[in-house]
């Protein structure tokens, strides 16, 4: 009984103690050991009981026992793990109240112990879940101070700072975090380091979270590293250390996790130097590359590198940055007309040079004139030039510079409908749903709305929201009369459907596929194969037999192995040997190689070799046992070997034999084994191990039929062996002193003429007549 206790509390979030030992001197009476053990022995009855009403009678009365014992023997060392149970038992009878009330005296009571540990566990989850943070703090702190296993001191100590989190408490969420740092081995380390720099982010405490972030720095998650990079450079520059400012954003330019904040930077690091007077380093830093950057930075950038080369007096290069400065100026009214005159000519007469043309616009004065519709034009014509040559890329990037309310309200759908499908053309999800969505506010129920849902619901489903998609497609499918697209989308929605395991629907959407018209064979075979599948999955097998047979037909090419394996298994459940037969030939001549549960094959070879027909009965046992991962049973065994012999594979029978023998402990059975040895060796002309394998079953003195044809038998070998004197010797003796009834006798006489024929001696030829009579 203490045992099951102690088995029962191994199982649970934390494990307890096994219950005392019984009292060392047996005959003494020891009544709360006695009312103890009793409550022991309703709570393991209760435990491993299977019927409900019998099982919440046992806890009831574990629960009144544990409580007798509270209750007259308070103080009792038995008393912490009564309430223990107490409120496991509680637990299970639904009484929540109660079950709490112990736990928390268990929890509180005592100070130590597993006991406590356990309570306080299961205190801790039920306020976790129910989100009672203060509450739930409380006692993952008991739990994190009595646990004895570190991985559950680390669980608790964190969740006791998410507690404090949720509460918004910085007061006490910065010491559980704390905690949670100094717990050594604890996986939540770097998460906590992470949260508490952050916090002291918020609070403004530069230098703590500074401090974090040197330590995160050198993590080895790559999303945690760069950001600490990034923050230890932004922090030390808030906190006025130039030369490790330097350092941090010097670290980041190199950091590959880094690589959108590179641009930034290198603006930020060669500002640095720039102020220092450090030219050289100036145009270091500019060397490591261009990056995507406002133009005004990327002005800035161009002029601190200028400046620098000019200190170091080299004029070649800072006139070649002066050019580019150049480009970037901002260029005076007629110059900026111009060129849009000149661009809107180009267009018109499509030159071939329009789109470096308006490149080059753009840059110079995009963002100087981007409140300007002339700006908005060119950028639009250059966008719907990069749509029309399908490079979605740059003309999905000219599309999102567009400002609408500045170019002409005729063009904003087709606008709106290019922008959507560059990002759709690109993949681009969010971006793709976004531009969708722009388009249905801004033009619901144009023309092309269709094509955008089709567009959305496509990545709906990529995403995995398959009630979004499901939505899209249907509204599609009750606004078009298109029947090709109509065919379409409920395929898709079948598909969908066959995702989310909603089998009602998707039969649903099977048999109004049916109810199309002029259906092709293939969308046919398909419906039928699955209403088909619906009804074996519900194991209505005779019903699912017409849909899949017709699948196959429709598409034999497609359905032949699909629909297979299901039918063979349909017959196999009705029994149906002949259809059985039939389906795993159809299958095999679709497929050679595949494969079948070996407990249908096995079946189907016993039942064939049980109806006398062995040669099919051989091959089917044989790949049955060959796939087994399963013990063979005996009696399939006798049947393998019996069909193995049949079929002149004497190689099998020999391996059935063996096994039998392995598994048999009745000599009968034994004897049995041997004779199909010794019947395997004849065929195999292995007379001598013939010879022994019958004398080692008529050792085992089998009784019956069995006794007869062994002794036959033996004389069956000599015949085999050429010895027909040796033979007669032994059917002599059969039929003299073993033959039982009537016909044994006949048979035995009928091999002793044999005998007697080929040997041809006249003493021989003189018995004949005397046997000849008695084989009639």
């Amino acid at each position: 009984m203490r045992l099951s206790i102690f088995l029962i509390l191994l199982s649970l979030p934390l494990a307890a103690q096994e219950p005392g030992a019984p009292a060392s001197k047996p005959l003494e009476s020891n009544p709360v050991q006695d009312l103890y053990d009793l409550a022991s022995h309703y709570y393991n009855e209760a435990k491993g009981e299977k019927n409900p009403d019998a099982k919440k009678e046992a806890y009831r009365l574990a629960a009144t026992k544990f409580d007798r014992l509270l209750r007259s023997h308070p103080k009792n060392t038995k008393a912490i793990e009564s309430w223990y149970f107490l409120a496991l038992c509680y637990r299970e009878l639904g009484e929540d109240k109660a079950s709490r009330n112990c736990f928390e005296t268990t929890a509180t009571r005592w100070t130590s112990g597993p006991f406590v540990s356990a309570a306080s566990h299961y205190l801790a989850t039920d306020d976790y879940e129910k989100q009672q943070w203060l509450s739930a703090s409380k006692w993952f702190r008991i739990l994190a101070t009595t646990t004895d296993k570190d991985e559950i001191r680390h669980d608790a100590l964190y969740k006791r700072f998410v507690c404090f989190h949720k509460l918004k408490n910085d007061a006490l969420t910065i010491p559980a975090l704390n905690a949670v740092l100094e717990d050594k081995g604890s996986p939540y380390t770097e998460r906590a380091r992470l949260t508490l720099a952050q916090l002291y982010q918020q609070k403004n405490q530069q230098r703590q979270a500074y401090e974090l972030f040197i330590i995160l720095a050198d993590s080895k998650n790559k999303e945690v590293k760069s950001n600490a990079i990034l923050q230890a450079a932004l922090l030390s520059q808030k906190l006025g250390d130039k030369k490790a400012t330097k350092v941090w954003f010097t670290r980041s330019m190199s950091d590959l996790g880094s690589r959108e904040w590179h641009g930034q930077s290198q603006v930020a690091l060669m500002n640095l130097h720039y102020q220092d007077k450090e030219w050289q380093s100036v145009i270091d830093v500019y060397k490591k590359g261009n990056f995507k950057l406002d133009q005004k930075t990327v002005l800035q950038r161009l002029i601190m590198t200028a400046k620098s080369y000019e200190a170091l007096g080299n004029t070649k290069e800072v006139s070649r940055l002066e050019v580019e400065i150049s480009k970037l100026s901002p260029k005076t009214m007629t110059v900026y007309q111009a060129s849009y005159r000149a661009l809107v000519r180009s267009h018109l007469t499509k030159a071939p040079d329009f789109p470096r043309k308006a490149e080059i616009f753009l840059k110079q004065h995009g963002e100087e004139k981007k409140l300007d519709a002339k700006t908005h034009s060119i950028r639009l014509l250059l966008a719907n030039h990069y749509y029309k040559k399908k490079n979605y890329r740059s003309a999905l990037d000219h599309y999102q510079e567009l400002r609408l309310g500045l170019i002409d309200k005729s063009n904003l759908l087709g606008t709106r409908y290019h922008l959507a499908k560059s990002a759709i053309a690109l993949n681009l999800e969010k971006e793709s749903l976004d531009a969708i969505a722009a388009f249905f506010r801004g033009h619901p129920g144009a023309k092309q709305e269709t094509s955008l849902l089709l567009n959305r619901a496509e990545i709906y489903s990529k995403q995995g929201q398959a009630d979004a998609a499901l939505k899209d497609y249907e509204t599609i499918l009750t606004k078009t009369t298109d029947e090709k697209l109509r065919l379409n989308l409920m395929q898709r929605i079948s598909a969908l459907y066959q995702e989310r395991k909603d089998y009602p629907k998707l039969v649903a959407v099977q048999e109004k596929l049916l109810a199309i018209p002029a259906l092709d064979n293939e969308t046919k075979a398909s419906a039928n194969f699955w209403l088909g599948w619906n009804e074996y999955r519900l194991k209505n097998h005779a019903k699912s037999l017409p849909y899949l047979v017709k699948a196959r037909e429709l598409a034999p090419g497609k359905f032949t192995s699909q629909v297979g394996p299901i039918l063979i298994r349909c017959a196999f459940h009705a029994s149906d040997l002949e259809l059985l037969q039939k389906e795993i030939e159809l299958l095999r001549q679709s497929d050679r190689n595949a494969p079948l549960p070996s407990a249908i094959t096995t079946w189907l070879g016993a039942s064939l070799a049980k109806a006398e027909q062995h040669q099919k009965g051989w091959s089917f046992l044989k790949e049955g046992i060959s796939t087994s991962k399963n013990k063979i049973q005996p009696v399939i065994w006798r049947l393998f070997a019996k069909s193995s012999l049949a079929a002149k594979q004497p190689d099998d029978a020999l391996k059935a034999a063996e096994e039998i023998l392995k598994l048999e402990e009745s000599p009968y059975r034994k004897a049995e084994a041997h004779f199909f040895q010794s019947q395997a060796y004849v065929d195999s002309k292995k007379f001598e191990e013939a010879r022994q394998a019958t004398s080692d079953a008529l050792d085992l003195r089998p009784q019956g039929e069995l006794d007869i044809a062994l002794r036959l038998h033996a004389g069956d070998i000599e015949m085999a062996a050429k010895q027909p004197g040796e033979a007669l010797r032994h059917y002599l003796i059969v039929e003299s002193l073993y033959s039982k009834s009537p016909e044994d006798k006949k048979t035995a006489a009928a091999k002793v003429v044999t005998c007697l024929k080929i040997i041809g001696t006249p003493e021989a030829l003189k018995k004949l007549p005397e046997f000849e009579a008695k084989a009639k």
